[in-house]
């Protein structure tokens, strides 16, 4: 995360986007990171079993701190959160304008998103390779497997495999 503390101007018809990935971290970033924290942030940590996961909630945290702070112009440990209606974190800092985000980790990389005045939400997710075949053979014909298969090998051909449903094609 940049050390400046040069505001961020965010218009309304703008979204940004940040992403980190917690192997990437440089010596003593997640202390520093962890440092920004609220209390209630730092017992939250503790709950979690394994280092790799606190490593990335602290990320997550102290990473939202950094970056609100340059948008909001306040130092990152003085920023206050809520909790809308609906369970969802908000800034309670008045200097914060209408600023809104949404932050999402998945396998170690931590995104984060910005608005201005709208709501927003991101989502990162993990592709993890799988056996698909014996799902296919499960569920398909002979026929519907064999042209799925050779579907998912084309795909696979230009990139990793993320779908929410099957295509079945004309036989």
């Amino acid at each position: 995360m940049p050390a400046t503390t040069q505001k961020i101007l965010l218009d309304t018809d703008e979204v940004h986007v940040w992403l980190a990935d917690a192997a990437g971290l440089e010596d003593g970033g997640l202390d520093r990171l962890r440092a920004t924290l609220s209390t209630e942030e730092k017992e939250s940590i503790e709950r979690y079993r394994f280092q790799r996961d606190r490593d990335v909630h602290i990320l997550s945290r102290g990473g939202l701190r950094q970056i609100l702070s340059r948008y909001a112009a306040l130092a990152p440990e003085k920023l206050e959160f809520s909790v809308t209606p609906y369970g969802k974190p908000c800034l309670n800092s008045p200097q914060s304008t209408d600023l809104r985000f949404s932050v999402s980790d998945s396998g170690g990389l931590v995104a984060w998103a910005l608005s201005e005045g709208r709501e927003i939400g991101i989502d990162v997710e993990q592709v993890r390779n799988c056996p698909i075949s014996s799902t296919l053979q499960e569920l398909y014909s002979p026929l519907e497997s064999a042209n799925s298969s050779r579907n998912l090998t084309e795909r696979s051909a230009t990139g990793p495999f993320s779908a929410s449903g099957h295509e079945k094609r004309p036989t």
